[in-house]
């Protein structure tokens, strides 16, 4: 819920030449509606009935990952040409920010003594949130697209969710292997 806020707080000193519309109040509903409603959904299903939370759980996961990536390959098919011009300008900082989000996972989940797959699933998650997040919130305070589709905001949260991609399956095969 701090998101709007640290956003209308930092957009002006972050990029000072594009005038951002940030309304707090209706940003904060969208993004309590998509981030954090699902997940208090999720956890008062797990506390209150507890077998259905058991048995939705792997289709759930199943069908959210499915949903993610089916929206970032048709982000990716129709955005190709911005994504391949984008790539060498943002990647590598892009990449050098999704390692980082996996080692801190790591190290948080270490440090509260998290059971291995718990640690893997933290990592994993602080580094999705980033990019799921970076391409709504972006679409929401932009209505500038790129060629159609992309807003300008979003761009980097793209590049990041397919770096992230491409970097958790040797990290989670990595896991594994411990």
């Amino acid at each position: 819920m701090t998101l709007p806020i640290v956003l209308s707080l930092t957009a002006p000193i972050l990029i000072p030449q594009t005038v951002v519309g940030l309304s707090i109040l209706p940003l904060s509903l969208k993004v309590f509606a998509l981030a954090t409603l699902p997940v208090l959904l999720g956890v008062c299903i797990r506390q209150w009935i507890p077998n259905v939370a058991v048995r939705c759980q792997l289709p759930s996961s199943q069908l959210a990952n499915g949903l993610f990536v089916a929206v970032l390959i048709g982000v990716l098919i129709g955005q190709w040409d911005v994504f391949i011009a984008n790539l060498p300008l943002i990647g590598p900082v892009l990449l050098l920010l999704n390692l980082l989000m996996l080692i801190i996972g790591l190290v948080i989940g270490n440090l509260l003594r998290l059971k291995k797959s718990q640690i893997t699933s933290l990592s994993v998650e602080a580094g999705f949130q980033n990019g799921t997040i970076g391409i709504v919130v972006g679409s929401l305070i932009s209505e500038e697209l790129i060629q159609g589709g992309l807003s300008s905001f979003s761009l980097p949260s793209a590049v990041y969710s397919v770096l992230m991609l491409v970097t958790i399956i040797p990290f989670v095969l990595w896991q594994r292997s411990l």
